[in-house]
């Protein structure tokens, strides 16, 4: 009897543990706010391009929508979900372009959401060899410049945040650069070197930071 008892509550243990993990890697900002919903419609109008992306269901490339419809729908109480296309979305795993760049919904809504991007990169086709090494770039940059923060004194790390934000903005200027350069150019050709030109910027970053970082580990 003891065993039978002690099995059910181990059975019982385990859904919750399965239950309260499932929020982290499923739904995130699925269901919101009215105010916060009513802001999410605001922003997605029909004919407008969405990208989806759900970095902790494993996905590695974003998926493009073209909103058809937008609409909100009610559930039992207070909380509101976005659908489009008749489908319900969960804001953390949408993105919108904004600026020019592609931008967390929920982020830009203020939601408490985790393990998502704030934007994804718009370089080359989903899946392809351009697209991945863009992103493996951009991951080895993050990568790099959070293990040299970490080395720092709190003075020296202000002064490297300093750094990486005058970069990132010089960074912007010479993608604009770039892209009006090569929009004088026709041909297939030219798109991933208009690509391998934006990552070599990158790259000369990551490699500038990589050789502080060196500095510490030979010390």
């Amino acid at each position: 009897m003891k065993k039978i008892f002690l099995s059910r509550i181990l059975f019982y243990i385990t859904i919750f543990l399965l239950m309260t993990e499932l929020p982290a890697s499923a739904d995130q900002a699925a269901w919101v706010l009215k105010a916060d919903a009513d802001k999410a419609v605001q922003m997605i109008d029909p004919g407008i391009e969405i990208r989806t992306f759900c970095q902790p269901c494993g996905e590695t490339s974003w998926t493009s929508v073209i909103v058809n419809q937008v609409e909100l729908k009610n559930s039992s109480g207070q909380y509101f979900q976005v659908f489009i296309n008749g489908q319900g979305v969960d804001l953390a795993y949408c993105y919108i372009n904004k600026d020019g760049k592609w931008k967390n919904i929920a982020i830009i809504l203020g939601l408490d959401v985790s393990g998502v991007s704030e934007f994804i990169i718009d370089e080359g086709t989903p899946g392809s060899s351009i697209h991945k090494t863009a992103i493996m770039w951009d991951d080895e940059l993050n990568r790099v410049y959070g293990l040299l923060r970490s080395k720092l004194k709190p003075e020296a790390q202000k002064a490297l945040k300093n750094s990486q934000l005058a970069w990132i903005k010089y960074r912007d200027l010479e993608f604009e650069n770039i892209d009006n350069i090569y929009s004088n150019f026709q041909g297939t050709m030219y798109s991933p070197m208009r690509i391998d030109h934006r990552n070599q910027l990158i790259k000369q970053r990551v490699t500038e930071l990589q050789s502080y970082l060196d500095l510490f580990d030979n010390y």
